[in-house]
């Protein structure tokens, strides 16, 4: 059991070091890298959802993909109302029509324009819009990370009740519990990398909402691919199955921070704004 344990840690772990270091180069070579590398894995996670959907790829993928870049370009000029806007109108169009018909492409097409476009539009905004963008976005895949990792062995090493056996049967109450802990206290020690400051109260209650809706996320994908009777979105990462097993977190974690940056932005104002700023702290 600890054998197991201890291969599947590694590998989470790995994928964790893996998801950090593509993001630093990206970051290294400036906010463009960054961006070409989120319109890379919105091709990827759109045809992964198109494979575990049982959809035929080649037509729905290249009508998805223009509308997705297209809110992309707008929120990266800062164009929010106009991006979300074409997201929107153009998911509300497709489930009329898949209403009407019932064609499930549409209707399954429909839903991945929110489901990655919001994340992603909210990103792009994000970076363009706060000098500190990217260490925030550091200090996100900490705490979704850890929260991930350690749901992971609490409720190995554990056990305890099933948290929602009929949607996820691994997931238990236990490692729910860790993750949270796990959320809040990678929270805490990311922020004081990369502050070098101490965490006052907020950024812990920041990091417990988003350890919730993390697993929130974690459990909606779980539901989807339950219904699709699909274990895993893809096999990209080995041991962990597609990049959207990966990201799915992120998907509805994304969204709330922003929106927490844009209510709040004195929130996160201590966070660096450049790696050379934190290099000379």
């Amino acid at each position: 059991m600890l054998d197991t344990l201890f291969s599947d840690f590694k590998k989470r772990f790995l994928s964790t070091i893996g998801i950090i270091g593509v993001v630093a180069a990206s970051l290294s070579f400036g906010y463009i890298s960054l961006c070409i590398l989120g319109c890379v894995l919105i091709c990827v996670l759109t045809y992964e959802w198109l494979v575990l959907c049982k959809i035929e790829r080649r037509k729905i993928f290249f009508l998805m993909i223009p509308v997705l870049f297209l809110s992309l370009y707008n929120a990266y000029w800062g164009r929010m109302y106009l991006a979300f806007g074409i997201l929107l109108s153009t998911a509300s169009l497709g489930f009329f029509l898949s209403w009407f018909a019932w064609h499930r492409r549409l209707l399954w097409g429909s839903l991945a324009l929110i489901y990655f476009g919001v994340p992603f539009v909210s990103l792009f905004w994000m970076l363009q819009g706060y000098d500190n963008g990217p260490a925030i976005l550091l200090w996100i895949i900490m705490v979704v990370s850890g929260s991930d990792i350690g749901g992971y062995i609490f409720g190995s090493l554990l056990r305890g009740p099933k948290l929602i056996p009929e949607i996820s049967p691994n997931k238990t109450w236990t490692g729910f519990l860790g993750s949270l802990l796990t959320a809040v206290l990678l929270g805490g020690l990311a922020y004081k990398l990369l502050t070098f400051q101490k965490p006052p109260l907020h950024i812990s209650l920041a990091s417990l909402i988003i350890g919730l809706v993390a697993v929130l996320g974690d459990l909606i994908e779980s539901l989807i691919k339950r219904y699709h009777h699909v274990k895993d979105s893809g096999t990209w990462i080995p041991g962990h199955g597609g990049v959207l097993d990966r990201l799915d977190g992120y998907l509805f974690v994304l969204p709330i921070v922003v929106w927490m940056v844009s209510s709040e932005p004195d929130m996160f104002s201590a966070f660096v704004t450049s790696f050379q700023e934190w290099w000379d702290y």
